[in-house]
């Protein structure tokens, strides 16, 4: 089972442990009869469950990495509980109705914190145990292969157990990992059979690929085994896709990489609706911000720039200033670490994300998106498009307000650090959909709460 499949139902099922923990506390608080009589106590239960999720979610409760580690563990469930109990007592002076009671809500956070720390530890537990990590077997010896061994040795939360590696044929050397080498491509089907193989993730490195065993890798996948390339895999993983191994062909008949009619309209109707009502509620935060970033610095308060969009269309792109107005007299520069063009304001505005703001009127006139690459300077474009392969396809669809880029990767200064803020760019562009969408988005929440990433 992958990451997210595992994620979504940690997540129902702490949503059945959270509700019953709630019921629980009315239970040991009032007891059966007036348990029975109690108004609107499976609304409560999902109101106060629903809270404590979000703030699970928040405080990366649903990420599988670091499970391990009790201290940390203890520690984000304490802060999400605190944070939870903040939240659902606004919510509760706004919305009387919905009040559980502060011994109730006593007994429940108590209930919840042991409850919430055995059953994570359980998991752990269970993750740990051979008869609950699926065997893993890799087809190859060389440094592809090495590195798919060496990202599942580093992520014991993917449940993997490494068998070993299968050599193209015994005439080649593999001093460093020869104890770990269970025998060659021709021994495959015997290997899965033996070792009870789940999954058989074919790394031969391109000087190796012509002797892959095709019958025998065919024949596998009807004997039920997961056959994965090393690419997808490390994809999967890594969330973003490698650019040296991508080819033009890979990006025609590969999966991925389209996007239907019918989901370019649906995700235009949400950006456009979100759009207005992003404009609505942050109005009175725009206009505040606006008057102290024209009290900080002389100049003005909006900021308008060519940008490269859709189809290599430019636009301009609207931001709160952030910087000095002389920020650029000798020329584009890309901004950089302590920017001693930044102003005071302009420092925590890139910091929360809210010199974007502005960037809603871009969405809702349909420039730009919620969510796609972020748009670069036309300067830039032309730099970036000649040392960086595949550069130009992040054109292809609409650019965003936030991005995979942004919420996975601190801000770009470089040629380095563009390429690596295309993989994920090409990455969210394979597997583009509204349901994704709203998961970068929730993540950029997170990042302009802890403000990540930004210069």
């Amino acid at each position: 089972m992958g990451l997210a499949r595992r994620a979504i139902v940690l997540y129902l099922v702490e949503t059945v442990l959270i509700s019953a923990c709630v019921i629980a506390a009315i239970y040991l608080r009032l007891g059966r009869e007036d348990l029975a009589g109690y108004d609107y106590a499976i609304l409560k239960s999902l109101v106060a469950t629903t809270v404590i999720q979000i703030c699970f979610y928040y405080n990366d409760l649903y990420t599988f990495t670091g499970m391990a580690e009790r201290r940390g563990l203890l520690r984000r469930l304490v802060g999400a509980f605190a944070i939870s109990g903040v939240l659902l007592t606004g919510l509760f002076y706004v919305v009387p109705q919905l009040q559980i009671g502060r011994g109730i809500f006593l007994i429940n956070i108590a209930l919840l914190l042991g409850v919430m720390f055995a059953w994570r530890r359980v998991i752990v537990f269970m993750l740990d145990r051979p008869a609950f990590r699926r065997r893993l077997l890799i087809l190859g010896a060389g440094d592809e292969a090495r590195e798919v061994a060496d990202m599942v040795s580093d992520h014991p939360e993917l449940g993997l157990s490494h068998v070993g590696f299968l050599a193209p044929d015994r005439s080649i050397e593999y001093a460093d990992i020869r104890e770990e080498i269970v025998g060659t491509y021709d021994d495959l089907l015997q290997v899965c059979r033996t070792h009870r193989i789940a999954e058989a993730i074919v790394a031969p490195g391109e000087e190796h690929r012509h002797l892959l065993p095709v019958a025998e890798l065919v024949a596998a996948k009807f004997e039920g085994i997961d056959v994965i390339d090393a690419q997808s895999f490390l994809e999967k993983l890594t969330g973003k896709i490698s650019v040296h191994e991508l080819s033009p062909t890979t990006m025609v008949f590969g999966v991925g990489f389209a996007q239907s009619k019918g989901t370019r309209i649906a995700k235009r109707v949400f950006d456009a609706v979100a759009a207005t009502f992003g404009l609505m509620l942050t109005g009175p935060i725009m206009l505040l911000t606006a008057i102290v970033v024209k009290l900080d610095s002389p100049g003005p308060a909006f900021y308008s720039q060519i940008r490269v969009g859709e189809r290599g269309k430019p636009f301009s792109i609207h931001k709160f200033r952030s910087m000095r107005t002389d920020a650029e007299k000798h020329g584009a520069v890309w901004a950089k670490q302590n920017d001693d063009r930044v102003t005071r304001v302009g420092n925590f505005i890139r910091k929360t994300r809210l010199d974007e703001l502005p960037q809603l009127w871009n969405v809702l006139v349909g420039d730009m998106s919620l969510v796609g690459p972020r748009p670069e300077r036309p300067v830039f474009v032309q730099q970036l498009a000649k040392e960086i392969p595949f550069y130009n396809q992040r054109h292809c669809v609409k650019p965003g307000v936030t991005g995979l880029a942004q919420v996975k990767y601190s801000y770009g200064a470089s040629v380095e650090d563009a390429l690596e803020k295309l993989r994920y760019d090409l990455f969210y562009m394979k597997n583009m959909s509204l349901w994704y969408d709203l998961t970068v988005i929730l993540d950029t929440v997170k990042v302009m709460m802890f403000k990540i990433g930004s210069r």
